[in-house]
């Protein structure tokens, strides 16, 4: 499998830290194509990437704002040193 590598704008809100708080707030997105979502333990939500109009007005209604940085995501079978592989190939297509 090949190696993908995409910019992507990473969508974040803050929730309250308790159970079930996650599935909550990702409900309004469930029906919409998230390569990644990371809950940190601070009850921090991130996703990405959100893409349309539909996905936008969902992670809007769901409480969550895109942050102003982008990231890279890399994607592809995992394998040791991929995320080298990949760091490494951006390095040199500068």
């Amino acid at each position: 499998m090949s190696i993908r590598v995409r910019k992507v704008v990473v969508w974040r809100t803050e929730v309250e830290n308790s159970p079930g708080t996650m599935a909550r707030a990702l409900e309004p997105l469930a029906e919409q194509d998230l390569d990644l979502v990371i809950g940190y333990q601070g009850a921090v939500i991130d996703i990405a990437p959100v893409v349309g109009r539909t996905a936008t007005t969902a992670a809007k209604r769901a409480g969550f704002t895109p942050l102003p940085t982008s990231m890279i995501l890399v994607e592809g079978e995992n394998h040791p040193g991929v995320c080298f592989t990949a760091a490494r190939a951006l390095g040199v297509a500068e």
